[in-house]
């Protein structure tokens, strides 16, 4: 999910003028409506880190990537292992995963 507090994300948004999305434009979350979205619908979420500086930049792709585009998964990848320990990074990230389960059933 595209978070709207990542630096990239903030960028997009800038560039747009903070305008709400239309037709494809990106939809932007904050950490906080992401949680409580999925948390009313799923139960309990966590929030994970996918990447940092833009949206679905993998390790996978860095065959496909020059120089700059390396350093900066190198750079996003950095970042997720540091917020697996200092967890308000998470905040800052530009694309998250949400884990969320619902609650057993009790089979009554």
């Amino acid at each position: 999910m595209a978070s709207a507090l990542g630096v990239r994300s903030l960028q997009h948004q800038v560039r747009r003028g903070f305008r709400e999305p239309k037709d494809f434009d990106v939809r932007y979350w904050t950490p906080a409506e992401l949680l409580d979205t999925f948390v009313d619908i799923f139960g309990p979420t966590e929030l994970e880190v996918d990447c940092y500086f833009g949206l679905g930049l993998q390790p996978a792709d860095l065959r496909l990537m020059s120089g700059i585009g390396k350093l900066v998964i190198y750079g996003s990848e950095g970042l997720r292992s540091a917020s697996n320990v200092l967890r308000p990074l998470v905040y800052l990230a530009d694309s998250l995963y949400l884990r969320s389960a619902r609650p057993a059933a009790d089979g009554n």
